[in-house]
């Protein structure tokens, strides 16, 4: 029999618009009532527009009815879009909103004239460029699915010492590296864009997020020193011309575009997964030719992942050749 409603840690996240991390905190902390009692208990269940829910105090509201994150592609135009900020991350900087150490962060760096966002995934500390923010959680969580098929291309430059980068690692990384921890990571795609006699410079690819994979990559499993560490793109968002604490927001056509393709994305998923096509009504439709098909979806239905429904789309500025020596040359 299904369970009702959903977890507490859910509804609190999406009535205060911010991370489950963050919502999970509130109901540990014993700031969360439910129905005028106390709740501590993440895993308790509400129900939408039925249990009443009271945070920090505040005047008790209804719980709230929170979407699935597999969606129909037909609500996209009804749901209220969210807004995307593309931000260049200075190294320094931490990805969090509070930080018990006092240390500086990315959310103490915005201008106040924002309003609440979340990021897109994290950054740790000494790693720059692109952050994306929104101010809509569900959203940043539909972005970091590794199901989603939004790739993530980072420069790496690497102090190598006498040894260099050799081609089996390049072949290790590609088939997916397993670390001593029993970690093990997806397949990643690596080029390397320059080799000196000390020194190596690399593009890398990633569909998934782990903790600070990438220099564990190459400082842990390999040895090397990462000298720098810099998001480049996120999907078709690119770094473009931001400078360092820059921060700049994605028209809405483009957030809508980037929301459609990663819905698409994690139907096709789950679909294999369970060994059928699991693509929304109206895109099997058009399929069978009993629909027209609009713009949106056309590109939306273009590939499996970002790239290819944006090859001629701009998410950005487009770097000047001079900037793009050292980037692969399709957009992440």
């Amino acid at each position: 029999m299904p369970r009702l409603g959903i977890t507490l840690q859910k509804a609190v996240a999406a009535a205060a618009n911010v991370s489950r991390k963050e919502a999970g905190k509130l109901v540990i902390a014993g700031q969360v009532a439910v129905n005028g009692k106390t709740c501590k208990a993440l895993a308790a269940r509400v129900i939408a527009a039925q249990d009443q829910l009271q945070l920090r105090g505040a005047p008790p509201i209804l719980a709230p009815a929170v979407p699935k994150m597999i969606v129909d592609v037909n609500e996209i135009d009804t749901a209220p879009l969210p807004r995307l900020w593309r931000y260049y991350k200075p190294a320094g900087l931490l990805t969090t909103h509070k930080d018990p150490e006092g240390r500086p962060t990315v959310f103490d760096s915005l201008p106040p004239s924002l309003p609440r966002v979340v990021s897109v995934g994290r950054l740790d500390m000494q790693t720059e460029g692109l952050l994306l923010l929104t101010d809509s959680g569900q959203f940043a969580r539909m972005l970091e699915l590794p199901d989603a098929k939004i790739e993530r291309l980072y420069e790496v430059q690497l102090v190598t010492g006498s040894r260099g980068i050799d081609q089996q690692m390049l072949h290790e990384i590609e088939a997916g590296i397993v670390f001593a921890d029993g970690t093990r990571l997806r397949k990643i795609d690596v080029r390397v864009v320059s080799q000196g006699e000390r020194r190596a410079t690399l593009t890398m690819r990633l569909r998934e997020g782990k903790k600070r994979e990438v220099r564990r990559i190459w400082e842990e499993h390999f040895g090397f020193r990462v000298r720098k560490l810099q998001r480049r793109a996120y999907g078709p968002f690119q770094i473009g011309l931001l400078d360092p604490g820059e921060l700049k927001e994605v028209p809405p056509e483009e957030v809508r575009k980037m929301q459609a393709i990663a819905r698409i994305n994690l139907y096709r998923t789950k679909g294999d997964a369970q060994g059928k096509t699991n693509l929304p009504k109206h895109a099997r439709r058009r399929k069978l030719g009993q629909e027209p098909a609009t713009a949106q979806a056309d590109q939306a239905e273009q590939g499996d992942g970002a790239d290819e429904a944006w090859e001629h789309a701009g998410a950005g500025e487009r770097e000047p050749p001079e900037r793009r020596h050292a980037a692969a040359p399709a957009a992440n």
